[in-house]
């Protein structure tokens, strides 16, 4: 992917994101000061957990097994498996997906 096209693809994300910010929920959770995670994932987790959530997105990526074990009944999912659903499923261009993994 060219320079200028790598900018184009970086330059839309955010915008992305915010045109779908009327379908996102703040929600604060206690943390578990003992958990061995930074508080990100451990708030990550113990949302899942207290919510019951169908799926949990991670990129923490040197503790896979932890998160993986501490999530009760929750399908964990890392930024790769999801880009790769999403290219699959024609949401992305391949360029696009591959475009943050290489920033990253």
């Amino acid at each position: 992917m060219r320079s200028a096209d790598k900018k184009r693809v970086q330059f839309r994300a955010p915008y992305r994101l915010i045109d779908r910010t009327g379908d996102l929920t703040v929600q604060a959770v206690d943390l578990d000061t003992t958990f061995p995670l930074d508080d990100g994932e451990n708030a990550a987790v113990t949302l899942a957990n207290e919510i019951n959530a169908t799926l949990c997105l991670c990129d923490e990526f040197n503790r896979l097994g932890l998160i993986h074990a501490s999530l009760a009944n929750t399908r964990f999912v890392t930024t790769p498996t999801l880009l790769s659903v999403f290219v699959r499923t024609e949401r992305l261009q391949t360029d696009e997906a591959i475009t943050p993994l290489e920033n990253a």
